[in-house]
């Protein structure tokens, strides 16, 4: 699962590890020749490092059934800010679309598939997903254009490195913008509470704010 995960398979863990399981022969091959082999990992894996080095793991394994890895694999929540906006308002939509309901549902991809710049025939849908991911992250922990810009200057995805840096502001301006508008009420939440903190600013020397959730827990 893990290995599936930098590799860019999506889905729930039975996709991921079935997914996973399809590119055996391609991990150990990488693992077992990681510089002959650089050009397709680092291409082809979502995190290339990441996957790299689980595919090392993984030859290792392959060698010795009773190996034990040193690999950290860490536990991923999905999109967990909005998944606590959702909960904090007791918005049941917006549940749903971040993985609190019964169905897998992947926002990052819904939100790239969604905005029409995005649908050029440069741009793959893995990419899409990750172009939406790497905005929607740093806007949902405060972040706004400039910050989302400022991870696109690090970007691999060709169809962002072809850009010079002027538009890539401007691109990440646009990538906000549509995230705003598929999130509406994520945005709403985050007015609210920057309007409470306004006024608890304005009224106490203290740098809290107190506001009471869906259950009446302050």
């Amino acid at each position: 699962i893990h290995l599936a995960n930098t590799r860019g398979i999506k889905g729930d863990n039975i996709t991921k590890e079935i997914g996973g399981r399809t590119h055996v022969e391609e991990f150990l091959k990488w693992g077992r020749d990681p510089v002959k082999t650089f050009k397709q990992w680092s291409k082809k894996a979502d995190d290339p490092w990441q996957c790299i080095r689980a595919c090392i793991e993984l030859v290792e394994l392959n060698k010795n059934p009773n190996y034990k890895s040193t690999l950290i694999a860490e536990i991923d929540q999905s999109t967990s800010c909005l998944q606590h906006v959702a909960l904090l308002t007791g918005d049941e939509a917006l549940a749903d679309r971040v993985n609190l309901g019964d169905e897998y549902n992947d926002i990052y991809q819904e939100i790239g598939d969604s905005m029409q710049e995005l649908l050029d025939e440069r741009v793959s849908e893995q990419h899409r997903r990750k172009i939406v991911k790497t905005a929607l992250v740093s806007w949902a922990y405060g972040g706004n254009a400039f910050s989302a810009c400022q991870e696109y200057h690090k970007s691999n995805i060709p169809f962002i490195k072809a850009m010079d840096a002027s538009d890539r502001l401007s691109f990440a301006h646009r990538v906000i913008n549509h995230i705003e508008g598929e999130l509406q009420e994520a945005v709403d939440f985050n007015n609210h509470v920057e309007a409470l903190l306004q006024e608890r600013f304005d009224n106490t020397r203290e740098r809290n704010a107190i506001w009471r959730t869906p259950s009446q827990f302050s």
